[in-house]
């Protein structure tokens, strides 16, 4: 599933897990921020370029390329 939701709960599970296993909290924090984000977002992540989700506030390139990941192969 590609869709906007199905995007936003693989990055917020990628959260709970660098959580659990102890990871910088910055980069937690950056995950569940782009959870949110993308979970509200109105436009479908995947029907966009990879420079245009890239410049969405808060989506850094190592965010941008594990949604690129996920969109492509459906993981991260």
């Amino acid at each position: 599933d590609t869709s906007n939701a199905a995007i936003a709960e693989r990055l917020a599970l990628m959260a709970d897990l660098m959580a659990f296993k102890g990871e910088n909290k910055f980069k937690i924090g950056a995950y569940q921020k782009a959870a949110r984000l993308v979970g509200k977002w109105e436009a479908p992540l995947a029907a966009m370029a990879p420079p245009e989700r890239l410049a969405l506030p808060g989506i850094g390139k190592g965010l941008a390329a594990d949604i690129d990941a996920l969109l492509a192969t459906g993981r991260i």
